[in-house]
This record gives C-alpha cells, sequence and structure tokens, in this order.
C-alpha cells in the first residue's frame, strides 16, 4: 500500500524517433514531484480538507487502473503507440482504435481486458498526430516509419518509457500527453504562454505527467485532487468559488507544480451542496485569496467530461486535470486556452 506521499512522475520526451532521447528504465533522467496533504493551512484553507495531515495515512489497494488524458495543446486530437520497449512497434495497434484518436481535454479509461498495456512490461510511448485518417490500417512500426518520410503527413514525438511496474501497482493511474508538437511555421508572440518557456517550432515541449490519483473517500463528502498537466502554467493555487461573487473560494491545491497530483489525502471538506451551478475554478498567485488569474465553470467541465453526476456527488472521488495553456491566455492560433478534464479517481 502507499504510504502518505504520492509520487507523479514527469517525462520530458523528444520528437522523432531518435533512439538516443528514449529515457530507458533506471535512467536518472526522471523528475520526481512529491505531492503531500496538510499544506493548506487552517480555518477552511486546508489543502488536506479534513482528510488528515498526510501523517500515517494510507492508500487503499485496489485493481490497477489506468486513465488517459490528451493535454497536447497544439493538436486537435491524438492517437498513441504504447510499445513494449525495447521494440520496434510491430504488430502492435495504436490508441484508441478509431481515426478520430482523443480529442484534446478529453479523458478515456483504458480497460485491462483491451491489452493495450500490459502489467510488468516497460512502454515507450509515442504521440502521433497530424493527419490522423492516415494512421489507419497500420501498426505502429508503419505508423513511425511514415513519419520518417519526406512530406510526412503524422508527427510522432517519442516520450520517455514507462516502468512496466507502473501497470501493474495496485493504484489508479492517469497518463497525461501534454505541451507542445511544434512543427514548421507554428510559431506567435504569445507561443511561450501556451506551450511553456521552452517552446519554439523547432523545440517541442511535449512532456508526459504520469499520476497516481488516490481512491481515498468520505461517504458524506466529495473528494477532490488536482493534476497540473499544463506546461505553460507556473505554479499556482487552485481554488473553487461558490459563484462569481464568492471572491477567495476554497483552497483545493495549494502551491501546485507541473506533474504533480495535489492535495493528499484529497480535500474531503466540500459536500455536494456546495457545488452550485455557478461554482467556478479559479487558478492564484500561490498564497494569494483574491485576484484570480483565470476562472473556468465547474458545470462545463462536469458537462464536457460526459461522466455521470455521481462523480461530483458525497462519496465521490474527482479528480481534475488542469491542461493547455497559461492562466489568462486565450484561445490562439494553434492552442486551447487553460482548462480541465474531470476525471474519477476510482473509475
Amino acid at each position: 500500500m502507499m504510504g502518505a506521499a504520492v509520487s507523479a512522475l514527469v517525462l520530458a520526451g523528444a520528437a522523432g524517433c531518435d533512439d538516443g532521447s528514449y529515457l530507458a528504465p533506471g535512467e536518472t533522467t526522471t523528475s520526481t514531484t512529491s505531492s503531500t496533504g496538510g499544506a493548506g493551512g487552517a480555518g477552511g484553507e486546508g489543502g488536506a480538507g479534513g482528510a488528515g495531515e498526510g501523517g500515517g495515512v494510507v492508500e487503499p489497494p485496489g485493481p490497477p487502473a489506468l486513465t488517459v488524458v490528451n493535454g497536447v495543446n497544439d493538436r486537435e486530437a491524438i492517437r498513441l503507440c504504447f510499445v513494449p520497449y525495447p521494440g520496434d512497434g510491430v504488430g502492435v495497434l495504436p490508441w484508441p482504435s478509431g481515426a478520430a484518436g482523443l480529442a484534446f481535454g478529453k479523458g478515456v479509461v483504458i480497460g485491462a481486458d483491451e491489452g493495450v498495456v500490459t502489467p510488468g512490461v516497460d512502454v515507450q510511448v509515442h504521440v502521433v498526430a497530424g493527419d490522423l485518417g492516415a494512421t489507419v490500417g497500420r501498426d505502429c512500426a508503419e505508423i513511425l516509419a511514415l513519419a520518417g518520410e519526406d512530406q510526412a503527413v503524422v508527427q510522432v514525438a517519442a516520450l520517455p518509457v514507462v516502468p512496466g511496474a507502473v501497470f501493474e501497482a495496485e493504484r489508479s493511474l492517469v497518463l497525461v500527453p501534454a505541451g507542445c508538437l511544434g512543427g514548421a511555421g507554428q510559431t506567435d508572440p504569445a507561443e511561450v504562454l501556451a506551450c511553456g518557456s521552452a517552446y519554439t517550432e523547432d523545440n517541442p515541449t511535449v512532456s508526459l505527467v504520469a499520476a497516481p490519483m488516490s481512491r481515498l473517500t468520505r461517504p458524506d463528502r466529495v473528494s477532490f485532487q488536482v493534476v497540473h498537466a499544463s506546461v505553460a502554467m507556473p505554479k499556482v493555487d487552485v481554488r473553487l468559488a461558490s459563484g462569481p461573487a464568492d471572491l477567495s473560494g476554497f483552497l483545493l491545491a495549494p502551491g501546485l507544480t507541473f506533474g504533480a497530483a495535489e492535495p493528499f489525502p484529497p480535500t474531503t471538506t466540500l459536500t455536494v451542496t456546495d457545488l452550485d451551478t455557478t461554482a467556478q475554478i479559479r487558478t492564484h498567485t500561490p498564497g494569494q485569496t483574491s485576484n484570480a488569474t483565470s476562472s473556468v465553470p465547474l458545470s462545463e467541465v462536469r458537462d464536457r467530461s460526459g461522466l455521470g453526476p455521481e462523480v461530483l456527488d458525497n462519496g465521490g472521488a474527482a479528480v481534475l486535470v488542469a491542461v493547455g495553456a497559461a492562466p489568462g491566455l486565450p484561445d490562439g492560433p494553434f492552442w486551447h486556452a487553460l482548462n480541465y478534464v474531470l476525471i474519477r479517481a476510482d473509475p
């Protein structure tokens, strides 16, 4: 069972298929972000939200579960190749199976019976974008070859290897390909606010966030965690306001940094009656309770998720995944504004 500390892996990738860019198991360039509860203080500000201060709290074991969220900010949809490592992708089919791919800002659960990943087997994740129709009927080896052609109609970004142990652990995991793939002509004066400070059209910022989600709940409360998967967003406090007149709101996740899943234990202070139709998810400069840097209606996030109302009911375990551009930047010529994907912690 997991203890009070919950770790999220941030795996930075590289465009193209050069094996030298891969992060093989055991290499030390993977960064680890620790997520701990109790950072929010008292008096309604508690990041742990009544679930304790983290000490002595353990995550209950459960069957391995995998949810994938598309946070690649400069494409409308992607497919993914989960290629066993080492391997060339021969016979490996891209996911999802349809040509439409996985739209930006959508989350989908991958069932264990789908055979997309094999517990205990290291996996090289490749993001596939562009003309997804051209990938239909091809396995991942053929798609990688297609991306290497002159005037290629698809683009591929090779992300680091995810250790096989991640997929067999008794926890619920969310994988979020994030950042921007770039490409010729994909430039704008506001590009770093959309894709991260290191971005240029020739320097993609595509990364992979792998974050465990907590199944801890209370029958009389709604459990919340927030995952930071926006390469362009700085460290923020995430608050939930009851409506436009609520200037400060309730602190959901204090000091949230890229790759982190906060808080642990989840905040369990709010009830379903606190989640009015006018509720807003806001970002703030850490430590500030006013002057929000962004605001997104919770009702829009819930409706877009396609999930039933029970995910935000008492006893439910909800996770908000932040994807898109930096707070305050609207949709642009090739990017999406900051938004949230609502998923179940225990699908």
